[in-house]
């Protein structure tokens, strides 16, 4: 009776140990009895189910004593999920909610990064400034109306490198591939070329005048094309500018008001004002461009539009829409964004939408506002 009883005590601890040493390796669930893998603490795989987060209110997730750094739960109050960092809740927004600039960052004075590290006096209003490198081309509004050119090649040592006049009232300024385009209102032109190959000595190509062309209004720009939004015969012009001395007309695409365009790959998006509506073009073939989609803006469509990875940005009034155009045939408004002050000009680098209001210059976090992507 001795032994068998020692044998049942061996048996017991080794299975003891051996079910200790499983609790503290890799864990796979599934029903092929496959291994984890090497990354994964915890693997668990199926073709037919999904794992459950813990789930609780608002006040039962507020509850949680000390939580860690990390800690995920799904919040069935604001029907949303809610992670813990730095001190803080943060929700994980879906594509259903609307929120405002103040919800990107709660403390925005957390990310006060911005440093000016040099100043240019420029003595005059200018509302147009495009990049070309190492050299910022601007128009001057208010002084001897000109085309000039800053050498920024030393952020902190900026200044005027030339200038060269123009004709009209400014509507838009684009710079590509070493030329700047100027569509402008005035007695003596309409489109205005400037080769800037040499930075140094800009020359004026070629203008385009107002009599044969009308009301410009916004620029784009593709390959050997320039596409020109026109207010008065109300259409998209298109220009074969592989010359840029010698620009030539090629075609168009009638629209109710066109405003604010631009260009992401083969597609051109276009603001069609009087109508509210976010219009997308199939470019591929420059000489028949071709409507493919269209959306309603809730509003007119004027303050700013940028586009990239199939997400578009709309400025409306002091709002912010955000669609997803990654089906141009079908674009779905994802987002509506109160801002709180009236935006327009707007750029897109990395994840960040830059935009200007009355008096500054902000940067915009985009990817707060895409997990629905």
């Amino acid at each position: 009776m001795k032994k068998r009883g020692l044998f049942y005590l061996y048996t017991l601890l080794l299975g003891s140990l051996f079910f200790a040493t499983q609790l503290s390796a890799q864990v796979s669930i599934n029903q092929d009895n496959s291994t984890p893998d090497p990354s994964a603490m915890l693997d668990v795989k199926s073709s037919d189910k999904g794992v459950l987060i813990p789930r609780m209110d608002s006040l039962g997730r507020q509850a949680i004593a000390d939580p860690a750094d990390g800690l995920l739960v799904y919040d069935s109050t604001t029907a949303s999920f809610w992670y813990y960092d730095l001190e803080q809740w943060i929700e994980i927004r879906n594509a259903r909610q609307t929120i405002s600039l103040s919800d990107l960052d709660p403390e925005p004075d957390r990310f006060t990064c911005m440093e000016t590290i040099s100043t240019l006096e420029l003595g005059f209003t200018t509302d147009f400034i495009d990049d070309m490198g190492d050299y910022l081309v601007i128009i001057d509004l208010t002084g001897d109306d000109s085309l000039r050119i800053i050498d920024v090649s030393d952020p902190l040592h900026p200044y005027f490198l030339a200038a060269v006049p123009y004709n009209g009232t400014e509507i838009d300024l684009l710079v590509a591939d070493g030329y700047a385009y100027v569509s402008a209102l005035g007695t003596n032109s309409f489109l205005s070329i400037y080769d800037l190959n040499n930075p140094a000595s800009p020359v004026l190509t070629k203008e385009l005048a107002v009599n044969s062309y009308r009301d410009p209004r916004y620029l784009a720009q593709s390959g050997n094309y320039l596409y020109v939004s026109e207010a008065v015969t109300d259409s998209l012009m298109i220009f074969d500018v592989s010359d840029p001395y010698n620009p030539i007309f090629t075609g168009g695409l009638a629209f109710s008001a066109p405003g604010l365009i631009t260009i992401d790959g083969n597609y051109l998006y276009l603001c069609d004002r009087s109508v509210n509506r976010l219009k997308i073009v199939d470019i591929t073939d420059p000489l028949h461009p071709v409507q493919v989609g269209e959306t309603g803006t809730g509003g007119t469509p004027d303050r700013g539009l940028a586009v990239a990875g199939g997400i578009a940005y709309v400025g409306i009034n002091n709002r912010l829409r955000v669609f997803d155009v990654s089906d141009p045939f079908n674009p779905v408004q994802v987002n509506n964004i109160n801002l709180g002050f009236f935006s327009k000009h707007y750029e897109l680098q990395g994840n960040y939408l830059y935009m200007t209001n009355s008096s500054d210059l902000l940067a915009v976090l985009i990817s707060a506002f895409l997990t629905f992507r």
